[in-house]
């Protein structure tokens, strides 16, 4: 899910993919109205395989959408947006090869136009440990895919953010990988990526600056079973040192499996809170959702004792996703989307007093 003004009334819309059920694929967008309600306006048949990227690709400065192909196409898909919510048809870069869907859009090479970088561990038949980048040319279109090693155990990278880590101005990539670990690599500002760094057992699963040093700090979901002195779902904030390094410090257990983390200021008093989506069970398909906010401290670390609001129905569900919804008026709402393995998408909004 993705949050961004797709029509230019100043007001956030939803963008959703399907990725389970009767609906896989279909990427749509909701415009947001005045009162906190939603219209659907568009549905896009689309080749998407779960991931979607927000941004101006095409250079008219208007807000366009990224898809990825997956298993289906193999290819990645611009989605040009006429800025009233509707859109173009969609423009195509062949990848040649099926990967999982996961990718990041940042500038890269600072020429103003945005490019890709996407997982490409199932890319090439002799490695699991790549990624691919494709550099945008701002007309909707990207360049062949320029293939980068991570390093040895660094396969299979996943859930990626772009963020300056270390404070040269180039964009580096945080990523989760298949063997249960967080990692980084630092972009050289051309393109180009160095080898990865090993960070810390767990799942990334939030980047923000957490304690308002000016550093990007991690917020990890651990692994209890790789960890026995941790507690049940664990959650920990790494702090960022502003040269790529981080070191640990507090360490959180939610009440519940934890499916997604996000960092807002939902109660607007300056620091970054964390929301956490736990199921009671061990999949979605059959568990209660709830959203359990830890509301954040002075001193970078978060309240122990959460608040948590249910939000989601538990039967026939294929997949869920929470982000943060600006609100002029209320404190920030936190916006909860369910698609179900059968119908349309429905979306709660929670507002954190």
């Amino acid at each position: 899910m993705a949050v961004a003004d797709m029509n230019g009334d100043g007001i956030a819309d939803v963008v959703v993919v399907a990725t389970g059920g009767q609906t896989t694929g279909l990427v749509s967008i909701l415009l947001g109205e005045a009162g906190g309600r939603f219209q659907r306006v568009q549905t896009v048949g689309s080749p998407a395989d779960g991931t979607v990227v927000v941004g101006d690709f095409t250079g008219d400065g208007r807000p366009d959408l990224v898809v990825y192909g997956g298993a289906a196409t193999q290819d990645i898909w611009v989605i040009p947006g006429a800025g009233d919510g509707g859109y173009s048809p969609p423009l195509r870069t062949p990848l040649t090869a099926v990967g999982d869907p996961f990718m990041a859009a940042g500038d890269l090479d600072h020429d103003g136009r945005l490019d890709l970088v996407v997982d490409a561990s199932e890319l090439t038949s002799n490695t699991y440990d790549q990624i691919a980048v494709l550099v945008g040319h701002g007309d909707g279109g990207f360049s062949a895919p320029t293939f980068l090693d991570l390093g040895t155990y660094l396969g299979n990278p996943n859930l990626f953010q772009l963020v300056d880590l270390n404070g040269d101005g180039n964009l580096d990539l945080v990523f989760s990988t298949y063997f249960d670990g967080a990692a980084v690599v630092l972009g050289d500002g051309h393109g180009g990526f160095g080898m990865g760094t090993w960070v810390s057992p767990g799942q990334v699963a939030a980047v923000g600056d957490v304690n308002r040093d000016g550093h990007p700090d991690l917020v990890i979901m651990g692994d209890a079973a790789a960890a026995p002195d941790c507690p049940p779902n664990p959650i920990a904030v790494l702090f960022g040192n502003g040269d790529g390094t981080f070191r640990p410090s507090q360490l959180n257990s939610a009440p519940g499996a934890v499916r997604q983390t996000l960092l807002a200021d939902v109660n607007r008093d300056g620091w970054l809170d964390l929301v956490v989506l736990v199921t009671s069970g061990a999949a979605i398909a059959d568990a209660a959702t709830s959203a359990v906010v830890f509301l954040g401290a002075q001193d970078g670390g978060f309240l122990v004792e959460p608040g948590a609001y249910p939000m989601g129905s538990s039967t026939g569900i294929a997949d869920q996703v929470v982000a943060p919804y600006p609100n002029p008026v209320t404190p920030t709402e936190i916006l909860f989307a369910e698609s179900p393995s059968t119908g349309p998408w429905s979306i709660q909004s929670l507002a954190v007093q």
